[in-house]
C-alpha cells in the first residue's frame, strides 16, 4: 500500500509541475524578439560562476550547459551528481521550461541544489534561455518560435 501511495504522490507532483510549467509558458512570450547579446551578458553575470557552455570544459560547481536545450533534466554526466528530485522531475529542457526554471528554480524542482533565487524579469529569462539555445545548438538548429518572436 505504501508503494502505491508514494507512486501516486510522485505522479501527482509531476503532474502539478507540468501544469505549472505549462501555465508559466503561456505567460513567457513577451512580444519581442529575444536579445541574444543581453542573454550572454546575463549568463556571464548570473550563471558563469557555476556553469559553462563550452563543450570540452569540465563541469564547475553546476553542470555544463552545452546542449541543454532538448536534454532531459538530470541525465547528463555531471561530476557533482544531481539530486533525486532533479532526476525524477521528468523535465525536458526547452525554452519554456528553462524560463520557468529560471523564474524560480526551487519551486519548479523541489530539492534542487541550484542556489539561485531566479530572474524576475520575463524578458531577461527569454534572452537567457534563447542564448543557451543558440550557443549550444547543433550545426543545423531548428528555429524556435519563442526566440524569434517579432511583433
Amino acid at each position: 500500500m505504501k508503494a502505491r501511495k508514494h507512486t501516486a504522490r510522485a505522479r501527482a507532483r509531476r503532474w502539478v509541475r507540468a501544469m505549472v510549467t505549462t501555465a508559466a509558458g503561456l505567460f513567457l512570450v513577451t512580444g519581442r524578439a529575444a536579445d541574444i547579446e543581453h542573454g550572454e551578458a546575463l549568463f556571464k553575470e548570473h550563471c558563469a560562476a557555476c556553469h559553462t557552455v563550452i563543450g570540452s570544459v569540465r563541469d564547475k560547481s553546476g553542470p555544463n550547459l552545452n546542449g541543454v536545450v532538448g536534454r532531459k533534466a538530470g541525465t547528463e554526466d555531471y561530476g557533482h551528481g544531481y539530486t533525486e528530485e532533479m532526476m525524477a522531475s521528468g523535465v525536458t529542457w526547452d525554452i519554456a521550461t528553462l524560463q520557468a526554471f529560471l523564474n524560480a528554480p526551487a519551486l519548479m524542482v523541489r530539492g534542487t541544489k541550484m542556489v539561485f533565487r531566479g530572474l524576475p524579469d520575463a524578458d531577461a529569462r527569454l534572452d537567457l534561455a534563447c542564448y543557451l539555445e543558440q550557443v549550444t545548438a547543433s550545426d543545423e538548429p531548428t528555429p524556435n518560435v519563442l526566440c524569434a518572436v517579432e511583433r
